[in-house]
């Protein structure tokens, strides 16, 4: 019980610094309206020019839409393919609508912020 209780509080800090940082860094306002525009039109596979284009008064530089790429990537909720397509990840409506931005089940799932696939190894059975 007191490991439980001690991995509980581990857990407690870690989502409360990922929270800080999530907040904290300046890309995630663009990046968390860029994620909610990408689920509301359900672009579950999309390219950077794709992106580009469908946002280009909000993001209108490339290097303002590959910031928003970098973070989206870092935190999970997107991954790269090796062809160079972008994926939303599958429960990305259902993280995002719950307002946690870290997957709370502990099961094979993706879990947002880790990646558990190199660019080398990817399957596309690992989401």
């Amino acid at each position: 019980m007191a490991a439980a209780i001690h991995l509980a509080d581990v857990l407690a800090a870690h989502c409360t610094a990922a929270l800080h940082t999530i907040t904290a860094d300046p890309a995630s306002g663009p990046a968390g309206r860029t994620l909610r525009f990408l689920i509301n039109k359900q672009m579950t596979d999309f390219t950077r020019r794709d992106l580009h284009r469908s946002l280009r008064r909000q993001l209108p530089k490339t290097s303002d839409v590959a910031a928003v790429l970098d973070t989206l990537a870092a935190l999970g909720w997107i991954r790269q393919r090796p062809d160079g397509r972008h994926e939303l990840h599958p429960r990305a409506r259902e993280l995002a609508d719950s307002g946690d931005t870290v997957t709370n089940a502990i099961d094979d799932a993706f879990t947002a912020g880790q990646s558990t696939t190199s660019p080398a190894t990817f399957t596309a059975d690992r989401w």
